[in-house]
Formats: C-alpha cells, sequence, structure tokens
C-alpha cells in the first residue's frame, strides 16, 4: 500500500504503525520476497487480480488503500479486472447484479470446466517426478558410502602472505552461523596443493540483501575466521567503478606490479595459490561486476550487494540476507546495549523488551546495533526506546519519498541519537552536526584525520575556494592544539553516539553506506550545496600545491572522497565550476588524478577549469596558463604529441605576455621573451616534438631553452637539468652523440646529488645513458649494466608493469640484440606484449615500440618470418607521414631482402622515397634517407636492373661510393679468373693445334702469358657500364611515356606489362654496352693468342717455334705469366690499318651476353631460394653470414656454371670470329686485288710471306690455304662460321672450351656473388637492422 494509507493503519497497542504494516508499503522487503517465492509457481495456478476503482473515505480523506500496480502486477498469463468499489466494499456481492459479479462468477466457471484435465495432467507429471525421485534415492542407496567434509579442510592450511582488510569485524558480531555454515559448504573443499590451477575457474557467492542487515560485518567475521586456509585475502570496495579499480591498482602497487586497475588483475589471476577476494557494496545495478573478476585462476570470490540480481554472478550459490533470527538478533541488541545483559537479574524482563523492539525493527542487524548503542548510551532505556523509535519512524515515512522502506528502520535508529545531538546546542555537539554534513559527501569509508591536518597545514597559501566554512572547519585551520583537541571533541561525540565508526589502527573513520545516503537526504538542496561545497573546499586544501613525494600516499587515499564529491557536483551543477575557487579546488584535484595516472578523468576536469578561466579570466592569465601547462603534461602521458604539441604553443604564445615585471619588458619585448617560465615551456615543447619525430625542431627549441635557463637558473638547478636532459635525448636520436653524452654525464651526476639514485629522473638519465652507449657501439657491457639497474630499480620504485618499467625492458632487449642476444631479447619482449596490451592498449606508441624491438629481436635471431609478420602489423597502425616510419619500413625492406620479395621491397622503398620528396620528410643525405635508397638499389642489381640503380646513385650522391663499390667489383673478379679466360680463348683457337700443342701433347706455351690483353678489358668496363646504364634508363624514360600514353585497360594495367618493358630497356642498354665492349674484346683474344718467339724475347709470333729451337730461351721466360703489355700492342698494331675490323664479333657477342644472363640470375635465383627453404624446413638454417655467402656462391655458381656451358657454342663462334678479324684482308685491298687482275699471281705481300714460310720449313700451300679460310671466316657471319666448325671439327668443335667455361664461371660468379651477398648482408644487419633498421622510437 502506499505510504499515504498509513495514517490510517496505526497499532494502538504502540501508538503508531506496527512493523508488519510498514511491510505492506510498495517496495518492502517481505513483498519483494513474497513475490519472488510466488513467481516460480506461478504457473501451475490460474491467477485473476482485481483492484479497487473507488477511494476510501477515512478521517475526511480519500485514498486507495491498495492502488492498480500494487493489486495487479503486470504478470504473464495473468486475468486482470477493476472492481468499481472501496477497499471494504471489494468481493461483497448483495446482489447479482453488483459491480464484479459477472466477471468473477465468470471466471469460476471457466476455471471448473477446466479443472478436470488441469488436474489429470498435473497428476501426470508429479508422478513422473515422483518416479524419477525414487529412482534417483535407489541409486545413491547403492553407490559406496564416502566422507564428504562440508567445511573447508582442517589441513589445508596455507601461510598467509597478503591480508589486505582495512576493517575489523564489530566485537558486537553475533549469530549467522546457519548462512556461514553454507559459505563454507559453498565454496567447498580447498586443495592442499600451491597449484590450483586445475580447479576449474572461480567459486562466486553472492550475499545479497537489505542495506544494514550485515553482509559487510558477515564477510568481515568470515575473512577473519579462514584467514589461515587462504595465501591471500583482498577486500575492493565496489560502491563505484572508480573505488574498485582503485582497489585493484593498491594490490598492483602491493605486489609490485604497477599501481594500476589492471596490473592488480593481471597479478590476481596468476596467483594459483588459494585466494579470497571480498568485493563489498556492489550494488550499482549498471555497474558489470564480473569486470572485476581475475580472469585466470581458482579463487574464492565473494560479493556484498544490495541489488537481487547480482545472484547471476554466482557460481556456487548465493546467499540471501534480510532480518536475522529472532535469538540472535536479541542476542545482538542486548550485546549492544549492556556490557553484562545475561548475568544481571532484569535479563528476563530486557529480553521480552528486547523480543518487542527486535520485531519492530525487522531484526536488521544495523537498526539492532545502533539501537543497543543508544541505549548504552543511556540516551534512553530499554523501556522508552520502542515508543520513542514508533514516533520517530512515524514522523519519517511521510516526510521524505526518497526514504526507501526496507532503510526505515535502520534511518529511525540513526536519527534518534543524531536528533539528541541537535537538541543539545553545546559546542562540541554543534561541531559534530557540522561534521556530519561533511561526511555526508565524503565518501563513506576511509574518512582520515589527515585530510583536516592538511587542510591546516596548506591554509597558507590563501583561501582556493571561496567557501565560507563551518566554525569546526575554520578552527582547525588554525593549526593550534586547542583548534586540534576541538576536532577530536566533535568526532567524539558522533564515535561515542555510533554515527560514525573508528578504526584506531588506521586511525580512519566511516559510516554504513545506508546512513551515509540519509546523511545527505535529509538535508534540502540549499544545504546541501552549501555542504558540498565546503567539503570540496576542505579536500582542495588538503592537497599541497607542491604535490611532495612523503604525500603521494595520502593524495592516493583522497580519490574516492574526490570521486563522490564530483559526482555530487554534477548532479547539483553539471556546468561546474562555477566560480574562480571551485576552479582553484578542481584543478587540484585533476593534479592528484594525474599523479595516480588516471589521466583521462585529469583530462576532463582540466579541460573544464580551462574553459572557464579562459571565459572570466582570458587567455593570458597565469592561472590559465598553468592550467594549459598541466593539460599538455596530461596529453604528454596519454602520448598524444600533437595535442600536446598545441596545448604547449598555446603556453608558449601566452607567455610571450607575461612579465616578472615592467622592467623586464622594456629589455625583453614580447618578440624576444628571456624569463625563466618562457624557457621553462620551450623545454616541455622540446621532449614533445622528440615524440612526434620533429627532431630538427626540437634540437632548436632545446638548445634556446638550456641556454636560456643555464644563464637565468645555473647548471644545478632541476629545471635547467630537465632543459638539459631533453635536448641531449633528441640530440642521441639525431645521432649527435658526442655533444649527447657531454650533456647526459653532468645531468646524471647532479641529479643524482640532488634526488638520489633511485629517484625516477635520476632513473631516467641513467637509462638514457644506457641507450646512447647502445646506439654508438661502444662499452655495450656497460650499457647492459646500467639499463638492467634502471629496470630492476624501476620495478621496486614504480611497479613491474609502470609504462617506464615496460620502457626499460625495450631499451634493453636493444642492448640485447647488439650483443648477439637476440633470442633472450626476444623471449623478454614476449613476455611483456600481454603486459603493454592491457596497461596500455593496443594502439598506444609503447605498443608500437614493443613490436618494433621484437622484430629486432626476430631478425637478430633469424626468424625472418616472424619478424616480417611483426613489421606488418606495425605499420598497418603507424602513420605514414611520421619520421619514425621511414626506419620502420626500412626495416621491412631489410627482412623482405632476406626473404627474397624483391617486389614487395621494391614497393615499400619506391613509396617512402616518393613521400620524402613529396613532404620533405627527410634531407636527402640523411642517413634514414640514403639507407632507404641504398636498399633499393640491392633490389635492382639483385634483379638485374642496373641502369635503374645507376639512376639511385645520380640522384642520391651520399651513397656514391657504396654504390661504385658494388657495381665495379667485377675488377678484382676479372683480375682472379682471367688467366682462365686465356686458356679458354686459346683452346677454342682455331689455331689451337698448331701453336699450342706438340705431337699432339700440350706444350708450355699455352700456359704463358696469361694475363695478356688484360688491360683492354679493364679500360672498356667503366664506359660499357655507364653506357649501359644511360641508356637504360633513357630508354626505359621513353618506353614509360609512350606506354602511358597507350589505351590501357586501367592505370594498373598498362597495355605493355612492365617486365617485358623492363627487357627491351634492357636490352637497349646491353647492344649499347657491347658497342663499347667488342674493341676490348676482340683486342683482348686477339693478344691472348700471341705465343712468344723462343729465340728473342722481342720477337712474338703466332707459329709455333721449330722442333730444333722448342727451349724457350731465358728471356722469354722472365716475361711468362706477366701483364705483357706489348702483346696487346701486337694485336693492336694488326688493327691500325682496319680499325674497323675491330668491331668484327659485336652480333656474335651480344648473342652470347643476352641468353647467358636471361638464363643465369632466373636459375641463380630459383637454386638459392631453394636451398634457404630446404635448411628452414629442416630447422637446419643459422641465418649466419658465412651460410649466406655459401649458399650465394653454391648458386651463383651453379647457376653460371650451366649457362657457360650452354651458351659455349655462342662463346666458340665469338672467338673464332674475332681473332679471325686480325687475319682478314682489309676491305680495300681486297676490293683492288679483285679489279686490277684477274690473274692468280700472288701480291707482293703474299710472295714475301710464302718466303718466310718456306724458309721455317713449312709447307707453304697449307699455310695460303689456311690464310684464305681465315680471310673468308673473317668475313663470314656466325652463322657461317658456327656451320664451318661444325663440318670441319663436329659437335665436339662447338663445345671446345666449354669445361674450362663452366668451371671459371662457377668459380667467378660464385666468388664474387657469395662475398658481395654476404658483406651486404653483415653491412645492412649492422646498419639498417641495428640503428637504422628494424625498430622505432
Amino acid at each position: 500500500m502506499p505510504k499515504s494509507a498509513l495514517r490510517f493503519a496505526r497499532d494502538p497497542d504502540i501508538a503508531g504503525l506496527s512493523q508488519f504494516m510498514i511491510s505492506l508499503l510498495v517496495g518492502s522487503e517481505m513483498l519483494t520476497e513474497v513475490a519472488d517465492q510466488f513467481m516460480p509457481i506461478m504457473k501451475q495456478y490460474r491467477v485473476f487480480n482485481f483492484w479497487e476503482e473507488l477511494e476510501s473515505e477515512i478521517d475526511d480523506t480519500n485514498t486507495y488503500i491498495v492502488d492498480r500496480d500494487s493489486a495487479a502486477p503486470h504478470w504473464a498469463d495473468t486475468e486482470q479486472c477493476g472492481i468499481r468499489a472501496t477497499h471494504l466494499e471489494m468481493m461483497k456481492f448483495c446482489t447479482t447484479r453488483a459491480s464484479g459479479y459477472t466477471v468473477m462468477r465468470e471466471a469460476l466457471t471457466r476455471y471448473i470446466k477446466s479443472a478436470p484435465t488441469t488436474i489429470e495432467t498435473r497428476w501426470f507429471h508429479e508422478k513422473e517426478f515422483l518416479d524419477a525421485e525414487h529412482r534417483r534415492q535407489a541409486e545413491e542407496l547403492l553407490k559406496p558410502h564416502l566422507e564428504f567434509g562440508s567445511t573447508l579442510d582442517k589441513g589445508a592450511e596455507h601461510t598467509l602472505e597478503y591480508y589486505l582488510v582495512s576493517h575489523h569485524s564489530s566485537v558486537q558480531f553475533t549469530g549467522r552461523k546457519q548462512q556461514a555454515q553454507e559459505l563454507k559448504e559453498n565454496f567447498g573443499r580447498l586443495l592442499n596443493s600451491p597449484n590450483l590451477k586445475t580447479r576449474g575457474g572461480h567459486k562466486i557467492v553472492v550475499i545479497y540483501g537489505l542495506g544494514g542487515s550485515g553482509k559487510t560485518q558477515f564477510c568481515l567475521r568470515y575473512a577473519e575466521e579462514n584467514r589461515v586456509n587462504y595465501w591471500g585475502v583482498f577486500w575492493v570496495d565496489a560502491s563505484t567503478r572508480e573505488n574498485a579499480e582503485l582497489g585493484f591498482s593498491k594490490l598492483g602497487e602491493v605486489a609490485g606490479k604497477g599501481s594500476s586497475f589492471l596490473a592488480g588483475k593481471h597479478w590476481l589471476s596468476q596467483c594459483h595459490k588459494p585466494w579470497l577476494l571480498i568485493i563489498d557494496n556492489a550494488d550499482d545495478p549498471e555497474m558489470e561486476i564480473s569486470d572485476f573478476f581475475p580472469v585466470d585462476g581458482s579463487g574464492h570470490i565473494l560479493i556484498t550487494s544490495r541489488n537481487p540480481r547480482a545472484k547471476l554472478y554466482a557460481t556456487a550459490g548465493e546467499i540471501r540476507f534480510c532480518g536475522m533470527d529472532p535469538e540472535e538478533g536479541i542476542n545482538l541488541l542486548l550485546k549492544s546495549a549492556y556490557t553484562q545483559y545475561g548475568s544481571s537479574s532484569q535479563a528476563q524482563p530486557r529480553e521480552q523488551l528486547a523480543r518487542s523492539l527486535g520485531a519492530e525493527l525487522g531484526y536488521l542487524a544495523l537498526a539492532l546495533s545502533q539501537a543497543g548503542a543508544t541505549i548504552r548510551r543511556n540516551i534512553y532505556t530499554l523501556e522508552q526506546y520502542l515508543r520513542v523509535y514508533v514516533g520517530y519512524r512515524d514522523r519519517l515515512l511521510p516526510k521524505s519519498m526518497s526514504i526507501s522502506v526496507n532503510n526505515t528502520n535502520a534511518i529511525t535508529t540513526w536519527e534518534i541519537p543524531f536528533q539528541k545531538i541537535k537538541g543539545h546546542m553545546s559546542v562540541e555537539n554543534k561541531d559534530a552536526v557540522d561534521l556530519m554534513h561533511l561526511f555526508a559527501f565524503l565518501h563513506f569509508d576511509g574518512i582520515h584525520e589527515s585530510i583536516f591536518r592538511s587542510s591546516a597545514a596548506n591554509s597558507v597559501d590563501g583561501d582556493v575556494t571561496g567557501v565560507v566554512y563551518p566554525d569546526i572547519i575554520l578552527s582547525s585551520l588554525q593549526r593550534t592544539e586547542v583548534a586540534q583537541a576541538r576536532l577530536r571533541q566533535a568526532l567524539g561525540v558522533l564515535t561515542d553516539h555510533s554515527l560514525v565508526e573508528f578504526d584506531p589502527d588506521t586511525r580512519r573513520y566511516s559510516q554504513h553506506p545506508v546512513v551515509h545516503r540519509w546523511a545527505r537526504d535529509r538535508l534540502d538542496q540549499e544545504e546541501q550545496l552549501s555542504s558540498l561545497n565546503c567539503t570540496v573546499g576542505l579536500l582542495a586544501r588538503s592537497i599541497s600545491p607542491y604535490l611532495e613525494a612523503s604525500g603521494r600516499t595520502f593524495r592516493r587515499s583522497l580519490v574516492p572522497h574526490m570521486e563522490s564529491c564530483l559526482q555530487k557536483l554534477e548532479n547539483f551543477a553539471p556546468s561546474f565550476p562555477s566560480t574562480v575557487g571551485s576552479a582553484n579546488s578542481i584543478e587540484r584535484f585533476a593534479w592528484v588524478y594525474a599523479e595516480c595516472g588516471l589521466w583521462k578523468k585529469a583530462k576532463t576536469l582540466q579541460k573544464r577549469i580551462i574553459d572557464f578561466r579562459t571565459r572570466y579570466l582570458g587567455t593570458k592569465h597565469e592561472d590559465t596558463i598553468r592550467a594549459r601547462y598541466s593539460l599538455g603534461q596530461t596529453y604528454w602521458n596519454l602520448f598524444d604529441p600533437r595535442l600536446t604539441i598545441e596545448e604547449q604553443r598555446r603556453v608558449i604564445a601566452a607567455r610571450r605576455w607575461i612579465w616578472p615585471s615592467w622592467f623586464a619588458y622594456y629589455i625583453n619585448p614580447p618578440w624576444m621573451p628571456d624569463f625563466i617560465s618562457y624557457y621553462a615551456a620551450l623545454s616541455d615543447l622540446t621532449l614533445a616534438l622528440w615524440l612526434a619525430g620533429m627532431r630538427d625542431m626540437s634540437k632548436v627549441i632545446g638548445m634556446r631553452a638550456s641556454a636560456g635557463l643555464l644563464k637565468l637558473l645555473g647548471p644545478d638547478d632541476p629545471i635547467t637539468l630537465n632543459a638539459m636532459f631533453n635536448l641531449a635525448r633528441t640530440l642521441l636520436h639525431l645521432r649527435e652523440w658526442d655533444r649527447a653524452h657531454d650533456l647526459l654525464i653532468p645531468v646524471l651526476r647532479k641529479r643524482k646529488k640532488l634526488f638520489g639514485p633511485n629517484h625516477t629522473d635520476t632513473l631516467m638519465a641513467r637509462n638514457e645513458l644506457g641507450v646512447l652507449y647502445c646506439e654508438r657501439r661502444q662499452n655495450l657491457a656497460i650499457a647492459e649494466r646500467l639499463v638492467t639497474n634502471v629496470l630492476e630499480a624501476r620495478k621496486v620504485v614504480l611497479g613491474e608493469e609502470h609504462a617506464y618499467t615496460l620502457w626499460s625492458v625495450n631499451d634493453l632487449s636493444k642492448i640485447l640484440c647488439e650483443r648477439g642476444k637476440g633470442p633472450e631479447a626476444a623471449k623478454m619482449l614476449e613476455d611483456i606484449i600481454p603486459v603493454v596490451t592491457r596497461t596500455l592498449g593496443e594502439e598506444h606508441v609503447g605498443m608500437t615500440m614493443t613490436k618494433g624491438n621484437l622484430a629486432k629481436a626476430y631478425v637478430s635471431s633469424g626468424r625472418w618470418m616472424a619478424a616480417e609478420q611483426m613489421l606488418s602489423q606495425i605499420l598497418k597502425s603507424m602513420p605514414t607521414d611520421h619520421p619514425d616510419s621511414v626506419r620502420t619500413i626500412s626495416g621491412y625492406v631489410f627482412v623482405q631482402i632476406q626473404l627474397r620479395q624483391w617486389r614487395h621491397a621494391e614497393k615499400n622503398c619506391m613509396d617512402v622515397l616518393e613521400l620524402i620528396r613529396r613532404k620533405k620528410l627527410l634531407a636527402k643525405d640523411n642517413p634514414r634517407t640514403i639507407v632507404i635508397a641504398e636498399q633499393l638499389a640491392h633490389v635492382y642489381l639483385a634483379t638485374g636492373r642496373h641502369v635503374e640503380a645507376e639512376a639511385l646513385r645520380t640522384e642520391f650522391r651520399a651513397m656514391h661510393k657504396g654504390l661504385a663499390d658494388k657495381l665495379y667489383r667485377i675488377v678484382p673478379e676479372d683480375f682472379l679468373v682471367y688467366p682462365l679466360d686465356t686458356i679458354k680463348t686459346r683452346i677454342q683457337s682455331p689455331d689451337y693445334r698448331r701453336l699450342f700443342t706438340t705431337n699432339g701433347v700440350v706444350n708450355r706455351s699455352l700456359f704463358r702469358g696469361l694475363y695478356q690483353g688484360i688491360g683492354s678489358v679493364v679500360l672498356a668496363t667503366l664506359p660499357s657500364s655507364g653506357a649501359f646504364f644511360t641508356t637504360y634508363e633513357a630508354t626505359k624514360t621513353s618506353l614509360h611515356t609512350l606506354n602511358a600514353s597507350l589505351p590501357s585497360p586501367s592505370p594498373s594495367n598498362p597495355l605493355i606489362p612492365l617486365p617485358i618493358l623492363h627487357a627491351l630497356a634492357s636490352s637497349t642498354g646491353e647492344l649499347v654496352s657491347c658497342l663499347i665492349l667488342t674493341p676490348a674484346e676482340v683486342l683482348k683474344q686477339n693478344a691472348q693468342v700471341v705465343v712468344r718467339e723462343p729465340t728473342s724475347s722481342s720477337s712474338p709470333s703466332t707459329s709455333p717455334p721449330p722442333p730444333s729451337s722448342s727451349k724457350p730461351q731465358p728471356q722469354a721466360q722472365a716475361k711468362t705469366g706477366a701483364f705483357d703489355t706489348h702483346a696487346t700492342r701486337l694485336a693492336y698494331n694488326k688493327f691500325r690499318n682496319n680499325p674497323s675490323h675491330l668491331f668484327r664479333g659485336y652480333t656474335a657477342l651480344v648473342a652470347r651476353n643476352l641468353p647467358f644472363t636471361a638464363m643465369q640470375f632466373p636459375l641463380f635465383e630459383a637454386l638459392r631460394t631453394r636451398i634457404h627453404a630446404h635448411r628452414h624446413s629442416q630447422s637446419t638454417s643459422t641465418g649466419s653470414l658465412l651460410e649466406t655467402g655459401v649458399v650465394t656462391a653454391m648458386s651463383a655458381g651453379a647457376a653460371g656454371s650451366l649457362a657457360a656451358v650452354v651458351t659455349t657454342p655462342i662463346d666458340v663462334v665469338k672467338t673464332r670470329i674475332m681473332l679471325s678479324a686480325a687475319d682478314s684482308p682489309s676491305s680495300s685491298s681486297s676490293s683492288s686485288s679483285s679489279s686490277s687482275s684477274s690473274s692468280s699471281a700472288p701480291q707482293p705481300e703474299t710472295r714475301k710471306a710464302i718466303k718466310d714460310i718456306q724458309a721455317q720449313g713449312r709447307d707453304a700451300k697449307a699455310e695460303v690455304e689456311r690464310l684464305q679460310q681465315a680471310a673468308r671466316s673473317g668475313r663470314a657471319g656466325g652463322w657461317a662460321v658456327g656451320k664451318e666448325v661444325l663440318r670441319t671439327e663436329g659437335v665436339k668443335g662447338l663445345f671446345r672450351g666449354g669445361a674450362l667455361r663452366g668451371a671459371w664461371t662457377a668459380l667467378g660468379s660464385g666468388l664474387y656473388l657469395g662475398v658481395y651477398e654476404s658483406g651486404r648482408k653483415g653491412l645492412e644487419r649492422r646498419r639498417v637492422g641495428g640503428r637504422e633498421g628494424v625498430g622505432v622510437v
């Protein structure tokens, strides 16, 4: 029934309302319990609800005794109807025409007709249920009898390491034995094993019921009595989400994991020893309680809540708390009222009175305890209390609609002593009332005396709130012993009347949540707003503006109280702050939130403060600038460099117009500021620019800030040291290591002297010095020791999961990689990835840094696929315009090169170079830009695209030397294998048997002068390569332009595919290159077959020595095997009259080079890929430089050898054509001889040659035929020469020298590419994979 009907329901025996009538009020616990018990069985019955439609008239007042909502709830499958009658006249029918009679009769008729079928169906189901129950009982009887303990194991005692419970149970606690036994049975037996991981999840018990029913006290007593069975007992206040998170952060701090919610929760998840977690006051229906359950582990969780729906979280049962057992309730009441009630002669009469009072109090534990305290205080006797209590309750119920019916009894027992205090308005009583009004807006738990003492200590700073405080607060602000005694007296009044509880161990006060709520609701709105402002001001005064480290624990304890005040401010004044004083108070709240790492909460408050101060004080007011500075620091800790820079630039712009004095304005105008606050703002901006990757600008601003602060404050001031450190960090990442070292050393020494070795600033400097040594690759052992010590210190000072601790882990991993401990670094980083995920989040820059360093560790360990996947993830989340993206992409390309992913590597290089060109992200001579260019050049060279590599060399001049070394390493390779080429040429010569064999046996002439003709090759290699690059680039550009002008299906699919376009361009370049190389090749091969006469060291000949002079002269021996430039001159002299003959064999050279290159490199890449894949599949790959060199040499040698053997016929033809070029007559002579005479008479030159031949005893006719054949070969094409060789020497002749050519090609290609690849990989591992490659800042 509604509260308006209470006046008609008074009990004459007690001159007021009875407990039974109160239980019938809307929302009462009794009605809720009846409804909860009836709902499960309601479907077994036919329900028809009626309600009164006419108000009842009693004492000249009309009202409904039971309204419609109570009489006819909205239940499913029920019928309902209103009766046009009063409450007393319902269902009293005088005639058949009375209101409601027809409806009632019709319903009963329907129910009677359906009754037989309903009864039969119900009987059938009941029989099935009974049969199933009998079978179950029989099975239980047949099972072997086992003894199961119903309580916790007696022998399962564990060493209690943690007991984090801030309260003790009341000494008057009694009863609840049945619930205690039920709780133990629900939790079950604790396994006597340190590892409970196999027990299968948490056991959660929910205790729910009325406020004041003793849930919290019950849990406290359970924790105290069973603590020996647990490894840890933890208490978390869940009255608000913020308080619950703060409770878990305290757990993380105690465990040394870091003072954050997730750190504490994760720590508990990893503890597989038995623990008990009590989540108290989880009353908010909007709060998801499961968010506070540890993810893993098998602990016991005990939840208390006034919300019945909380039982949905129970996995091991729920226990409902309401009134106590009558006997236990009477015992509690008398125990609270009398110290020795059992021994008194008045025990029997007291028990009778207590029984009556307990029934009226609903046997609620809080109400019984409070009533007993009032009686013990002698405010009223037991006989008087019942009458006084009922009177107060009657006045309270209709007073405010905010009073819950279920809380009426507890509130009334509190109102009685409070009114007694107000009735005696002594100084201490008045002070006690004022304190109660302040306590109503603090959090109900943990009200520390230090709040008042700190407020007095900080009052010297002036009034920061503009609030009028009550006398007790103004007195306490005087910081005198008299004022403190007055405060203690007022608090003593409250504790004596049990209005607040005091814990002498922690010196803290607390209230029951129900009483705390009533203390606030009993005030009108104006009184509430006044008390709220006083409370906010009191808390703000207790926060020191200097935020000393010694007060950090106290300020952390203020967070629940600040949260309580802010929630009330949101209700009363959603647009707060509204005054300058309230803005000052809220600003101090924001300081504490920021100090506790609650950055998002701090950011919200700081933005409110800035908006208010900007409107009322202006942008250039000192308070507005201070708030912007704090907001910038918050953005920095949230790792948002863009917003940090914006706020700090606003601070700097405003600082230009604020000077210490007018005199300073005349000395330093706004465009030349020169004062401390301005330089300090520049120092902060230096740090933000460094984080944003704008290192060059950070350097300029940092230098100005450091110079200004050194001048104004000197080198020992902490502000100056901070600016120097920020500059040093920027210089370190700009690779100005010497300057960074010169700054870091004095900063570290002075911070250690000023703050101590384990101060956070000192640790920061030590850590950065270790990173500096790592970047320089000097003193790596010292670097590892420095960063390791910093890591261990941060674990103790900040916690294992603090952001700076995780930062040290990342820095240590870099050093381990440099020291060749890649697997150890990878393991370390893999362990902290889950920590970074839950503490910072996936999108945080700290996660990007950790993943980047993990990729670097994978590279150091040779785990290329893992590194490739990790870097791919990083690049998806990294902004493309950030300078560190260049470094990350460079590392990604480095890994792709190792995996032979040429196309992807090329695309990434092209994208980042285009970004650098377009946005001027980095200079062209920046080391990171050069690394990307060198990587792209390597891709070009590896895929045979030399001209594009040359184009890069032209654009990025800083890489000229390295690229030139790569391009022209062919020269020493040619020098090494040149003797084999000489022997091959001599074997392929048509005069091989005549010149280099004697009687079918190879003579010594074959091995003399092995370096003859090498000079022409050395001179022609460089210009031919340059011509190739130039022609290739020009042709490719022209073809690209042509291709773009042709119609195509889409821009990504041009008409001419890019591989064909590049093949055409490279073929054109090869044609031009061979044009330059052919004369050198002709001279070389003709010089290679020059043989010395044994009679003279200066008379070389193409004829062998006579048999009588087969032994060479000493002079000839002296020059054998040396660089014989004389042979090259002799070969050149043959072409002096016919220089055009130097180009004979051009076509054959082109015909050999094009298929050789097309065959060798695809085979090489395929073989290398297959070998690497096989070694990876067999887990035999080490990733070492030796392995890289050997695999590359084997692949290149095999591919080159095969290609050389296959193309040997073309090489033979080419050799024959080039050697015959010197023997062929000039075209002019041939033409003249043919036209002037038709006779066969020989010319003078021919006659002289014949005489020489005859003088040497040789067959002149055969020699003439040889010369004529050589002349014909010189004029014949490659096809004719090939047929001639095939006719005269067979297939074997076409492959003459093939084995030797394959051998020297295998040796040359293997040696060159093997050394080149291993050297390139070593350089890139050091440069790209280290400082300029994998990893992000």
